[in-house]
């Protein structure tokens, strides 16, 4: 019997073009957030990725920052921000603690780290499914 599974999170990896290949930091940061997903084509000011960059500052200085000062500092709405900032919780790259948002990792690699494990554990759960449905399919 299969149990209902409830989805918490999600894992986005988007295959973008080269890296770049320079030392532009700015290109650097811009496809690591293409990687992650951070881009669609409703975010046309691509807001969700100027919000990313601006929580990995305010993680660099320590600095927890509520979503009302987010949305100042970005001249974005309220409802903007905290929508991305939902998005970005939603893909483990963003904390909320006591009214305030931080990045999960005190580095970008930590943090890709924590993608990569909880990219890990997902595909082993889905593993485990795909057994017990070829045990009841008699695909195996």
């Amino acid at each position: 019997m299969i149990k209902n599974y409830n989805i918490e999170s999600e894992i986005r990896l988007v295959k973008v073009r080269e890296m770049p290949d320079n030392k532009n930091v700015h290109e650097q940061l811009f496809w690591f957030a293409d990687s992650l997903g951070l881009f669609n084509k409703r975010d046309k000011d691509k807001s969700c990725y100027r919000l990313f960059i601006a929580v990995i500052q305010s993680t660099k200085t320590k600095e927890m920052l509520s979503s009302d000062e987010l949305a100042e500092k970005l001249k974005l709405s309220r409802a903007t921000t905290i929508h991305h900032l939902k998005t970005l919780m939603k893909y483990g790259l963003v904390k909320h603690t006591n009214n305030k948002y931080i990045l999960c990792s005190d580095s970008l690699i930590e943090l890709i780290r924590e993608v990569d494990n909880n990219y890990k554990r997902t595909l082993k759960q889905i593993l485990t499914i795909a057994k017990t449905l070829d045990e009841e399919l008699d695909l195996h």
